[in-house]
């Protein structure tokens, strides 16, 4: 209980409240084939219009029943209705996809509810997910959760890690999964192999609803001993370079004077969306310029420098968000970046979230530094 509770409120803190906080100004615009919303009197967004392009959004509870290309959607409480020629990525306490993707979902929070249809991979995690029993999931559904249940129709099989696993629909493909408890009820049934590691095995009525064959493995304990201690060591080093180096930046005038205006509040979820644009777009540039082999190999090599900068710059400017959302009152830059870094390594080590916080952390720097080249306050 207590773990889900520090997990929640750090997720809260880092994407939900940044998006939320994006509501206290109008934000709408339209960028040729962005479309950027958010809601200052409601804090709220209600879209039923069809885009030509991709969709942000951020606000306390979003309903999307239009249709668009690619979706990113970060609120308290979101509702997907609409058509995703694209993929979704949603980040809320509560999301609830009734619609249809044609391509990936990638999704965090406290409740995943799916009763709509997913064309391809499924990345989830959450407290607790439900795939209902009218929810058809053609690509493989990769989760992480406490519980996971599936009533509905999965096509090409699961990948999971959960407190327990109940499977009480059809699932075709092969299943592999780590559990506490794996319960498959007579509606249940899994065309292919399954492979799984468990505190309890399946009785013999469950295995007989699995067409292939059934693996059950025990994880050995203190296995590779010497390939832990490394990874632990490595990982223990990379995070204090990460501390190490943010600070050091932050020692340049030039690099402190960035966070010694005072911030309104809206402006920490402007430079959240905005920084999203060249995250996705940045990809994309290389990928068209790699007939011209040099530029390519080095837009490459940028990635790099320019992810560890935005990093360091993100997460001094999330420490500022954090000292705002609790109110502590101390304006040291440095200490508002240690607790962000806190808040930092804890998220990353959550399977899943890892690649979320990463993301969030980079689009906040991207944002800053697009902001300073511009001359534009957000």
């Amino acid at each position: 209980m207590r773990k889900t509770l520090i997990t929640k409120c750090l997720l809260m803190a880092l994407f939900i409240g940044s998006a939320s906080i994006a509501a206290a100004e109008d934000l709408n615009f339209d960028a040729g084939s962005i479309y950027i919303s958010a809601n200052e009197e409601e804090k709220s967004v209600f879209e039923s219009r069809n885009f030509d392009g991709d969709y942000f959004a951020g606000g306390k509870n979003i309903s999307f029943s239009g249709i668009a290309d690619d979706l990113y959607l970060m609120g308290k409480s979101i509702n997907f209705d609409g058509e995703s020629s694209g993929g979704l990525l949603a980040f809320g306490e509560t999301v609830e996809l009734n619609g249809i993707i044609a391509k990936n979902f990638h999704s965090i929070g406290n409740s995943v509810r799916i009763t709509g249809h997913v064309l391809e991979t499924a990345f989830i995690g959450a407290e607790t997910i439900i795939i209902a029993e009218n929810a058809v999931m053609d690509g493989t559904l990769l989760t992480g959760a406490s519980n996971l249940h599936i009533m509905g129709q999965l096509n090409n099989g699961l990948l999971a890690g959960a407190g327990e696993i109940i499977i009480d629909g059809p699932v075709k493909g092969d299943v592999n999964v780590r559990t506490g408890k794996l319960i498959i009820t007579e509606r249940g049934s899994i065309d292919g192999n399954l492979i799984y590691g468990s505190g309890k095995k399946i009785s013999e009525k469950e295995s007989a609803r699995v067409t292939g064959s059934v693996k059950y493995e025990i994880k050995e304990k203190f296995k590779n001993t010497g390939f832990r201690t490394f990874r632990i060591v490595a990982s223990i080093i990379f995070f204090l370079a990460i501390a190490v180096s943010g600070l050091l930046l932050l020692l340049f005038p030039g690099v402190k004077s960035l966070f010694t205006q005072e911030r309104d509040p809206g402006s920490y979820g402007k430079t959240l969306l905005w920084g999203l644009i060249p995250v996705f777009i940045f990809p994309v540039v290389i990928m068209f310029t790699i007939p011209l082999l040099p530029l390519s190999i080095a837009l490459g090599l940028s990635v790099f420098p320019l992810m560890g900068l935005t990093v360091l710059l993100g997460l001094a400017l999330a420490g500022q968000l954090l000292f705002k959302l609790f109110k502590w009152t101390n304006n040291s830059i440095y200490l508002q970046f240690l607790m962000a870094f806190v808040f930092f390594v804890l998220l990353v080590l959550i399977p899943f979230v890892n690649i979320l916080v990463l993301m969030a952390v980079t689009a906040t720097g991207a944002g800053l530094i697009i902001s300073k080249l511009f001359k534009t306050e957000f």
